[in-house]
Order: C-alpha cells, then sequence, then structure tokens
C-alpha cells in the first residue's frame, strides 16, 4: 500500500481501496460488528488497556471521556498520536487542542484536502476499532454507532500504514 504525496486524494483513494479489499478477505474470521450506543465507550476501554501506542484518525472529538483516557494514556507512557480534521479542531468544543496540551501529540488534516472523515484507532499495533462513531457527545449518548473490533495481523497492519501515510501528510 502506498501513499502519493502531491497527487491530491488519489493516493488516499488507492490506500482506502486496498484496504478495504483486504479487510473484505479477513472479515469473516476477525472482525466483531455491533450496532449499539457503547462505541465510545468501548474506545475508553482500549485506550485504557493500551500498553505501548494509540493512533487514532477521528474527524470530531468533543467527548471528554475520550480526551481524559488520552491523557490517562499519556501518563502512563504510552505513545499517542492523532490525526484531526483542521476545520472540526476549531470548533470551540473541540478536544484536539487539550489533547496536545495533555501530552498527545496533535496532527491536523488541512481542510483545503476535503474533510478527514475517516474514524479508526490502532491500539498497540494489534487491534482497530473502526465504524461510524466521532469521539463525540452524541455518539456517546445517543447515537446508534457501528463499531468493529479487528484484530487480524494483516489488516492492522494495512490501518496502521494507512495512519502513517495520513500521519506524514498532515502538517506539523
Amino acid at each position: 500500500m502506498t501513499w502519493l504525496p502531491g497527487r491530491g486524494n488519489a493516493g488516499a483513494i488507492g490506500c482506502v481501496l486496498t484496504l478495504l479489499l483486504s479487510l473484505s478477505a479477513a472479515a469473516e474470521e476477525t472482525t466483531t460488528a455491533h450496532l449499539d450506543r457503547r462505541a465510545v465507550a468501548v474506545t475508553v476501554e482500549a485506550i485504557d488497556d493500551a500498553q505501548g501506542s494509540v493512533d487514532a484518525v477521528v474527524y470530531k472529538f468533543t467527548e471528554e471521556a475520550l480526551l481524559a483516557a488520552v491523557g490517562r494514556a499519556v501518563k502512563r507512557g504510552v505513545r499517542v498520536r492523532l490525526v484531526v480534521d483542521e476545520s472540526e479542531s476549531r470548533n470551540r468544543r473541540s478536544q484536539a487542542g487539550l489533547a496536545e496540551a495533555a501530552g498527545a501529540a496533535v496532527r491536523r488534516w488541512e481542510a483545503r484536502r476535503g474533510k478527514l472523515h475517516a474514524k479508526f484507532v490502532v491500539v498497540d499495533g494489534e487491534e482497530v476499532l473502526t465504524g461510524s462513531y466521532n469521539w463525540s457527545r452524541s455518539a456517546a449518548r445517543s447515537n446508534l454507532e457501528l463499531r468493529m473490533s479487528l484484530r487480524d495481523p494483516d489488516v492492522v497492519k494495512r490501518f496502521s500504514q494507512l495512519f502513517e501515510a495520513l500521519w506524514d501528510a498532515s502538517p506539523r
């Protein structure tokens, strides 16, 4: 899987298509999907269980429970990196700046490239949590969301590669 810097969204589209094809091949054995209202709580639990790293791509980040989990992870010595949507991070309720102040490394996906509407977290290079949910109050309290937990090593590796590509393409 490759990212093509400087070529607009074409590289990202190719990267995502490759990822989706690999997911479909491994989905029967590795995917646990749920429609529920616990997507944010499950993500908090995963961050709280992280031992080495948390790499997250989030569109909207307004949920204080996730900010607290990020802060706890940083205090435990976990490397936390977040790629957030630039325009959403300017929202007055965004927790991205507070996460950065707590010690997380944060990069902002430039609005000129379109919305960063992807949502996934790679925990310790062993598990991916993804789905429809934002790191938001409504996802935590009222929305019926789709969440998936993926543990297949090849799938996790591809999500990790996608994270690195987005991280590298986002300004410091």
